[in-house]
């Protein structure tokens, strides 16, 4: 049996950096159940999607707490130092998760939807990475 040769790894500073990074997403996102994330836009996005007013307000609260979290893990990623789009997809997110939702029905359902569109652009965010 013949000794292989030990393949040699760049070891820069830039791709150190990156696996660490990959690293910190992995543990990061392994604290959230996604699934969980992706079942909820689902109810609300979906193509037969059409929750009932008992629902939007269940649906709105779990969605305000995706919000953050994932919003979270988006800024310990870029290191508090989010690039133009995920600083814009941020702030969406945060002016969404204060509004408070509408009463009527119609209007409650479009707030729910435009928390599920940002929840997907934060999630889409960490994909990208």
């Amino acid at each position: 049996m013949t000794a292989q040769p030990v393949q040699r790894c760049e070891n820069s500073r830039e791709v150190i950096e990156r696996v660490l990074a990959g690293l910190r997403r992995s543990v990061c996102l392994d604290s959230v159940d996604l699934d969980s994330f992706y079942d909820h836009l689902e109810a609300v996005l979906g193509q037969d999607a059409a929750p009932a007013m008992d629902e939007l307000e269940e649906l709105t609260q779990r969605l305000r707490g995706a919000l953050m979290q994932l919003a979270a893990i988006v800024l310990e990623q870029s290191h508090d130092q989010p690039g133009a789009e995920a600083s814009r997809t941020i702030t969406r997110a945060r002016a969404l998760r204060v509004e408070e939702p509408p009463g009527d029905f119609l209007p409650a359902r479009g707030h729910l939807r435009r928390l599920a569109l940002v929840t997907q652009d934060l999630l889409e965010l960490l994909v990208e990475d």
